[in-house]
């Protein structure tokens, strides 16, 4: 059995909302024509821009493809005009968004296990001082698991709101949300919580393996590597993150 919970949080603050326009001409996505499928070069490319990003602040960053296109898509069903022409050239036209959609949202998959769990939500935090949610926005979320909230981010009582939607969202795995500047505009988190049953069962031998820092400490990390784990292991095997 195995149960993993993943939660992807991309922030706006004013001065990325600048460094973004400044750099709109080398970063557009554009297409001549609407797509006829979800273009995976240019979401690998979305994707790839996001990891860059997240190592500028800090030395271990991990996203889910998932929950990335959740997020997407939750900005396209916000969006409208050229942003929404950009936003569909990654995630693909009205229909096959719905279609996508209504795969990774659906409540009870074919030929699932009775213990089989996948929970997939998204949000959005806008600060309602400087970046107010338009009206209507928060009924667009349906049909994907998400929710809109105006927030201050200043505030202890918003900030424990998006660590309960957190915490219910990930099946308690993650109980508090990330810390933001009171400058934020506005704050997307999306969540996976998936539970199953693992096709080749692991030994318990094989579950933990014991690997060495480059700074010189050992730690205790999940293996499952087969007959290789003995190569890693007498060869010191080195975690990095």
């Amino acid at each position: 059995m195995t149960s993993v919970s993943l939660a992807t949080t991309c922030p706006c603050t004013s001065s990325d909302a600048k460094v973004s326009t400044s750099k709109r001409s080398s970063t557009k996505m554009h297409s001549d024509s609407a797509p006829s499928r979800w273009n995976e070069p240019r979401l690998m490319s979305v994707a790839a821009r996001l990891l860059k990003d997240g190592f500028a602040d800090t030395e271990s960053f991990i996203t889910s493809p998932t929950c990335l296109y959740a997020a997407l898509e939750m900005l396209a069903r916000g969006a409208e005009g050229k942003t929404l022409e950009e936003l569909e050239s990654v995630l693909g036209n009205a229909e096959i968004r719905q279609e996508a959609c209504s795969l990774l949202f659906e409540d009870n998959p074919k030929n699932a296990q009775n213990d089989y769990r996948l929970n997939i939500a998204t949000s959005l935090w806008a600060n309602k001082h400087s970046a107010p949610l338009r009206f209507g926005f928060s009924r667009a979320m349906a049909g994907i698991n998400g929710q809109a909230a105006e927030v201050d981010f200043a505030s202890p009582d918003d900030y424990a709101r998006m660590s309960a939607w957190l915490d219910r969202s990930t099946g308690s795995k993650f109980g508090s949300a990330p810390e933001f500047d009171a400058d934020t505009l506005f704050v997307i988190i999306s969540a996976l919580n998936f539970k199953d049953n693992w096709v080749d069962r692991l030994e318990d031998e094989e579950v933990e393996m014991t690997f060495n820092t480059a700074s010189g400490p050992t730690v205790t990390m999940m293996g499952g590597f087969g007959f290789k784990g003995h190569l890693l292991s007498n060869n010191r095997a080195t975690a990095v993150s």
